[in-house]
């Protein structure tokens, strides 16, 4: 995994234990840095959620470097998502 995909993988993962924290009542601002990094860690190696976090970090990555679309045909090809996120901007449903 190239740095840029592990930082995503990181980023997106550390959201997820913030968020799971918040469920269970606690304020992620009460945990330590250093905490939320070891979880998010833990998370990233876990066998059921670790490559599916890699595959989203991979996704969002890709939707990054893409140019702001004029239409949907500027994604015509065989990935079904760009073509709906294409189509989801230019119905102005996406921020």
């Amino acid at each position: 995994m190239n740095t840029s995909t592990r930082l995503e993988a990181m980023r997106i993962a550390k959201g997820m234990v913030k968020d799971e924290l918040r469920q269970h009542g606690v304020k992620p601002s009460t945990a330590t840095a250093k905490d939320i990094t070891t979880a998010a860690e833990l998370l990233l190696k876990h066998d059921k959620h670790g490559p599916v976090i890699v595959r989203k970090a991979k996704r969002n990555l890709k939707l990054r470097s893409l140019p702001e679309p004029s239409g949907p045909e500027d994604f015509l090809n065989d990935d079904d998502e760009l073509i709906a996120y294409a189509k989801k901007v230019n119905k102005g449903t996406c921020q």
